[in-house]
């Protein structure tokens, strides 16, 4: 194994390159490399891992409840999960657009809003989180967000949710989309731009604070590169987003805000702020990308937009990772790509990058939300294809 472990300071270039050289020359009898990716080499407080890291344990999940369909409760597309500090099951429906409310056990407690333009009814139902003891429903299409109560699940009031508009110029045109809803009754807000609307070089997501009345209430905190790479087919006006494209993803905490860009298993933290602390790199190898599992993939019958892909070039990989979630003791939960069309291999990090344990899970099973011991993941059933929630105990 080479020997990685270390922490980059401040540096030139050229002595960076000079590490790499000796690591290279020093590394086991395979004579593994290191191929540090040319934007981290100028990093401050960069931690570079070992290739084939030794997980510390061993996870393993064991199911314990289901959160599924009875007679009152039938969900849609699940459009958002959340779990508050007492075990309670929040489940986005965006085609009934309503939140079904799970006890602990199971049980079905109640619905929270239902179709419609009226005080709590939801248009769009895009995504939901708990925030300062409250629920936060945000509805695209009405440009709002429902608030309501965790006691008594009333709606408490509803936020216009297209800021910036009016305040920042540069936002115009802009669409929204809750980050996170910090318990000081502020949201961190992502903006970015439709993805046919701007080139691949100028795609962007940006930053802000924003106060529980609407109004933008920082400077620019981070401004992120956006990919959501797509093709244009011009004989049938469409647009195909591919599923090979690169994106920034983004996890936060109240006080940090991570960002990984999913080319690589590279992590930068900032303060709330948006200052640049550090980051962390674990080298992966990532997996070929081949034309025809592409077209598998994406399943597409319009034989135009086939024609796209069977045409367009292609990167020579997939990107290293797709998921990214950080749950509340700090931990990094990652998904990787892997040489297996059904399976992931999820990865379990420290919040310093240190390698808890690496497991192979079927991509079936998405992982949505980690809180207090368990994992809550989104399965479909293969009789009625309706989705629901199955709760895992983590056993380490």
């Amino acid at each position: 194994m080479i020997l990685i472990y270390s922490t980059l300071k401040p540096m030139s270039k050229i002595t960076v390159n000079i590490i790499l050289v000796v690591l290279f020359w020093t590394g086991c009898s395979k004579q593994q490399s290191l191929d540090l990716p040319e934007y981290l080499k100028e990093l401050e407080e960069l931690t570079v891992y070992p290739v084939n890291s030794e997980p510390e344990t061993s996870i393993e999940l064991v199911p314990e409840v289901i959160f599924s369909d009875n007679d009152e409760v039938i969900p849609g597309r699940i459009a958002g999960i959340v779990v508050d500090d007492d075990g309670r099951v929040y489940m986005g429906d965006q085609h009934n657009n309503t939140v079904h409310v799970f006890d602990s056990d199971g049980s079905c407690l109640r619905r929270i809003g239902r179709q419609g333009e009226g005080p709590g009814e939801f248009l769009n139902l895009w995504d939901i989180q708990i925030g300062d003891k409250f629920l936060h429903v945000q509805c695209n299409l009405q440009g709002i967000i429902h608030v309501f109560s965790l006691e008594n699940y009333e709606l408490v009031h509803t936020i216009s949710f297209l800021f910036g508009q009016d305040q920042i110029a540069d936002l115009s045109g802009w669409s929204p989309n809750i980050a996170f809803v910090k318990d000081d009754e502020t949201y961190l807000v992502q903006f970015y731009r439709p993805i046919f609307e701007v080139s691949d070089d100028n795609r962007s997501q940006r930053l802000y604070t924003v106060s529980n009345e609407g109004d933008i209430k920082s400077d620019l905190l981070l401004e992120m590169h956006w990919g959501g790479e797509y093709l244009t087919d011009i004989n049938i006006p469409s647009v195909v987003v591919v599923p090979y494209g690169r994106t920034t993803l983004l996890a936060v905490s109240e006080e940090l805000i991570y960002t990984l860009w999913t080319e690589d298993l590279a992590v930068k933290k900032y303060n709330s702020q948006g200052e640049y602390l550090s980051e962390f790199y674990h080298p992966v190898q990532k997996k070929d990308l081949r034309r025809g599992e592409v077209l598998e993939q994406i399943n597409i019958a319009n034989d135009h937009q086939r024609h796209l892909f069977r045409n367009t070039s292609l990167p020579e990989t997939w990107p290293a990772v797709q998921h990214f979630l950080l749950d509340d003791e700090q931990r990094f939960w990652i998904s990787m790509i892997i040489d297996d069309q059904n399976n992931y291999e999820w990865w379990v990090l420290h919040e310093n990058g240190k390698l808890i344990d690496r497991f192979i899970w079927p991509r079936e099973k998405e992982i949505q939300f980690v809180l207090n011991g368990k994992i809550y993941v989104l399965e479909t059933d293969q009789e009625s294809g309706l989705d629901h929630i199955v709760r895992y105990g983590i056993n380490l």
